[in-house]
């Protein structure tokens, strides 16, 4: 029994020795704990408000890119109105040439005697004018393909006018 109540003293001499250092060593990694636990908390919110900032700054990009959009597309449909315009008076302008009068042909041209005037030739007063359509000139083409190299080079055009 008296090593048993020794042995009981002992245990708690060692318990109550022990309980202080413990206690100190607890409270010491608590508050490096929460140290770091503020650390944490401080860093999340810095990451919040600068995701928040981004998410704003994404919106403004966002909303400048449509707006942008919006006028490329406006942009883009008065520049197929002009196109489709365009197109219209192209085809307009070739219509009529191909419905007014025919253009004489070499073979007409050639039977033309020299001293009589073809009905679409400019007379003098119309020479510093821009013909009103393509058929107030007179073209003629001489086909050579035929014709030896010195007889191309014997041709004599002039100018009937």
């Amino acid at each position: 029994m008296k090593i048993r109540a020794l042995s009981a003293k002992t245990r708690e001499h060692q318990t109550t020795a022990g309980a202080i250092p413990n206690q100190w060593t607890f409270e010491k990694v608590t508050s490096a704990g929460n140290t770091q636990m503020k650390a944490l908390t401080d860093l999340v919110k810095s990451l919040v408000k600068t995701m928040e900032e981004q998410k704003h700054s994404h919106a403004n990009q966002i909303q400048t890119l449509l707006t942008q959009i919006k006028t490329l597309k406006i942009q883009l449909t008065e520049v197929s109105t002009q196109v489709a315009d365009l197109r219209e008076e192209v085809r307009t302008q070739v219509a009529s040439i191909q419905t007014s009068s025919p253009s004489r042909s070499c073979a007409e041209v050639a039977r033309t005697p020299p001293n009589s005037t073809p009905s679409n030739v400019r007379t003098l007063t119309s020479v510093g004018t821009i013909p009103s359509t393509m058929t107030d000139t007179l073209y003629c083409t001489t086909e050579t393909s035929r014709l030896s190299v010195d007889e191309i080079g014997s041709l004599h055009l002039t100018n009937s006018s």
